[in-house]
């Protein structure tokens, strides 16, 4: 049962970065020429590093927990 929630939320935090990087690539395009689709997807990559990076600094803060017991108590 937790993995398919797990799985189902992998898929959902995709599906949010796919939509994210769409809408930075068509928010930073300037015209329809080659060099500006080149352009705006080097921003839409540098800007997607900053969001991971900071995610991944957040996520480095938390705390970790005591591991749970059998019964699924936190131990003590």
């Amino acid at each position: 049962m937790a993995s398919s929630m797990a799985s189902t939320v992998q898929y959902l935090a995709m599906s949010f970065g796919i939509a994210l990087s769409t809408l930075l690539m068509q928010a930073l395009l300037q015209g329809h020429e080659r060099a500006d689709y080149v352009e705006a997807f080097r921003w839409t990559v540098l800007l997607l590093a900053l969001v991971t990076a900071a995610a991944s600094r957040v996520f480095g803060r938390l705390q970790h927990d005591r591991p749970l017991s059998r019964s699924g108590a936190p131990a003590r």
